[in-house]
């Protein structure tokens, strides 16, 4: 039967060369669906109904065959000898379309085995159809197929029952209603006559996954490594059933991570917390020495200040008069400690302001890189070396023509 469906699908897709319409050519592939799914289900006189719709409206070789099939496999259940005259007509009718290739030698196997029963039937004598048969052929059909799995077929408002649906109903006015958890509904509206048979394939649209995220404000958020924007998000975010990776980065924060599982028409529920990254952490260290740096350069220039003045005032002393020999060695002194505390003021200043620029770059740059999806739950990861403390070094370099410091951050 499988075989049959691929022919089946190769002869439908060639169908309006041959002068048949879209219209005739979907529904041609609803009734031999359907006749298809009853056929599996072993309900072989629905399989023939919907089959023989399905031959009328394009007249394939795949679909006579099918039909054969069917008129076959009735035959063994009711024993009705015209079920067998068609199965063997249409077997014939193949054999002459079909020169090579298909389903042929099947085919013939086929008649062979039936011809001969044909004939012991024909050689009994005809029976005229039973009354079963006749109110066979004059029954509705609803046949109600669908793709999605799951598919719920409930007919006209009553008790649902798995896809596929293939029942009998009176005449008339009827409604289908197709149902499947995480899909809208599909309902239609139709209207059978007696005899007559109504095959629908109902594919169902599935509803979307909700996942809602409560991330800190200002934090970026991907999924499957596209952003899809920056929390606080307006509504959840509408995702496809299924895993998915959810990405939520911040600057001066380490990158949180989830594989997460959505189910389709549910809303998932995540509530990230952040921790401050070690950069962050290493910035606010480096910046706080810068400006400890600047204020000790400050003190330094306070103090280099207070010995010129000092110095000032022995010069001043001697423009008065004599002074002792002591006043000149405590004037020789402060101009030492003054340019001593220039010295240290200006290391001061440029180490700290260097560390401080220094500081203010590692918290500026400090954005995550995107992460790498994780490992599945049943790989371990080989173990990460452990991350070094931070540490922050500077030696002042004094030389008789550069003054500077020299100074290092790890992290």
């Amino acid at each position: 039967m499988k075989r049959t469906l691929v022919a089946l699908a190769i002869a439908l897709c060639t169908a309006t060369a041959y002068g048949q319409s879209k219209e005739q050519l979907d529904q041609a592939k609803a009734l031999f669906n359907a006749g298809a799914q009853a056929y599996s289900m072993g309900e072989y006189a629905a399989a023939i109904q919907a089959f023989e719709e399905a031959y009328k409206l394009t007249p394939r070789p795949a679909i006579l065959f099918s039909l054969a099939q069917a008129e076959r496999r009735q035959y063994a259940v009711d024993k009705d000898p015209k079920r067998l005259e068609r199965a063997v007509d249409g077997f014939r009718k193949y054999i002459a379309e079909v020169a090579m290739g298909g389903r042929r030698a099947d085919a013939v196997q086929a008649l062979g085995e039936l011809e001969p029963v044909l004939e012991k039937e024909k050689a009994k004598g005809m029976p005229a159809p039973s009354a079963a048969a006749v109110v066979a052929k004059t029954t509705a059909r609803v046949m109600v197929t669908s793709p999605t799995v799951g598919a719920q077929v409930a007919l006209d408002g009553g008790n649902a029952s798995e896809a596929p649906f293939i029942g009998e109903v009176k005449a008339g006015k009827h409604s289908v209603t197709v149902t499947a958890k995480g899909h809208d509904p599909e309902k239609r509206d139709i209207q059978l006559v007696e005899g007559g048979l109504v095959a629908l394939d109902l594919p169902l649209k599935e509803k979307p996954a909700l996942l809602a995220i409560d991330a800190p404000a200002g934090a970026e958020i991907a999924v499957d490594g596209r952003v899809i924007g920056v929390a606080p998000l307006s509504e959840p975010a509408s995702l496809t059933h299924g895993r998915h990776y959810v990405a939520v980065m911040k600057n001066g924060a380490v990158a949180w991570t989830r594989e997460v599982d959505v189910v389709r028409g549910e809303t998932k529920k995540l509530s990230p917390e952040l921790t401050t990254s070690g950069q962050r952490k290493v910035a606010w260290v480096v910046i706080g020495a810068g400006v400890a740096g600047l204020a000790t350069g400050g003190v330094f220039t306070v103090l280099a200040l207070d010995r010129e003045n000092k110095a000032q005032g022995v010069l001043d002393d001697r423009e008065k008069g004599n002074i002792p020999a002591s006043r000149l060695d405590d004037y020789d002194q402060y101009r030492r400690d003054r340019d001593r505390f220039r010295t240290w003021s200006t290391v001061s200043f440029a180490a700290g302001g260097a560390l401080a620029v220094t500081g203010i770059l590692l918290y500026a740059l400090d954005r995550p890189s995107t992460p790498a999806r994780e490992l599945p739950a049943d790989k371990s990861p080989a173990p990460a070396p452990k991350p070094a403390e931070p540490m922050m070094s500077m030696v002042p370099v004094v030389g008789p023509t550069i003054l500077g410091a020299s100074f290092a951050v790890a992290f």
